[in-house]
């Protein structure tokens, strides 16, 4: 949303002008009347700037709101896009529906993320003790997958991973 300040502008650039004037006549005539209108006038000059600020202040509140319910209703169509499934191990993550396969590549994304909104899709980290973890880049959590491999193949362990 747009506001337009071109009259708040103008209003407080002529108050201005309106002060310079009258600080004139009151250093020429001395008179209370007028050093009263001074007075006055630099108090609306005043409330006018600082209503300008909270406009400026509510204009772009209104703006990230209007953001925050694009990404909102956004996500009310995408969530419908995915399933939750059981990974196994009672691991449990969305997973893209198979219908929507042909438009873009099958993928995981987080549940905790899903619940706040947020479509974070899973990234592999490692094999560990015959399990496929993978992790949510948004907020840390990482899954355990079951795998088919063999118990023939050596656990290979990597710095980050630990026994468990």
């Amino acid at each position: 949303m747009e506001f337009n300040f071109a009259p708040i502008d103008a209003c407080i650039n002529s108050i201005g002008n309106a002060i310079t004037v009258i600080t004139g006549l009151t250093n020429l005539a001395g008179n209370r009347q007028v050093a009263e209108l001074h007075v006055r006038l630099g108090d609306a000059h005043g409330l006018l700037a600082t209503a300008k600020t909270e406009i400026t202040a509510l204009v772009d509140r209104n703006n990230a709101l209007e953001a925050e319910v694009a990404r909102l209703h956004q996500f009310a169509i995408d969530k419908d896009h995915y399933q939750l499934q059981d990974k196994g191990n009672g691991t449990y993550v969305y997973t893209l529906k198979a219908a929507m396969t042909a438009i873009e590549p099958a993928h995981d994304v987080c549940p905790r993320c899903f619940s706040r909104s947020v479509i974070s899709i899973l990234q592999f980290q490692r094999y560990f003790s015959r399990t496929k973890v993978v992790f949510c880049p948004e907020c840390k959590t990482e899954f355990n997958y079951p795998t088919d491999l063999p118990s023939s193949l050596p656990i290979i362990m990597t710095k980050r991973s630990r026994w468990r």
